[in-house]
């Protein structure tokens, strides 16, 4: 049985709330605390265990740190890439289709949900 406690509705809130950018725990944890409400970490990893098994978010595991991305029903972000700005975290959704032939013709399954193509945006440009 899964609880809606504060703590959980503070973090989804946050992670809602920046739903076209990937945020990492210790983004979760500075806006927390902003807030005024110091949560640890294994308390915020606890929940975004949670939100993944519930698949309301993706998780993209960086070099350094994992950074998790709110989909909430939109399952179809487990069917494309998606395009992060390395700066300021921005993503955007990229077509379906863009690597249906890479696919075909390498016979290959890309992981959509863990990949994503990193550059800079034209804002951090």
């Amino acid at each position: 049985m899964r609880y809606n406690t504060q703590n959980r509705q503070l973090i989804l809130e946050y992670i809602k709330k920046n739903k076209d950018k990937y945020v990492s725990i210790n983004d979760i944890q500075q806006e927390l605390l902003t807030q005024g409400k110091n949560i640890n970490k294994s308390t915020i990893y606890r929940y975004i265990d949670q939100l993944l098994n519930e698949q309301l978010i993706l998780k993209h595991i960086g070099e350094k740190k994992s950074s998790f991305q709110y989909i909430g029903n939109n399952k179809s972000c487990h069917t494309h890439l998606h395009m992060k700005c390395k700066q300021c975290g921005l993503t955007v959704h990229l077509p379906t289709d863009l690597l249906t032939s890479v696919e075909v013709i390498n016979q290959f399954k890309i992981e959509y949900e863990t990949s994503i193509v990193q550059g800079i945006c034209n804002l951090c440009q």
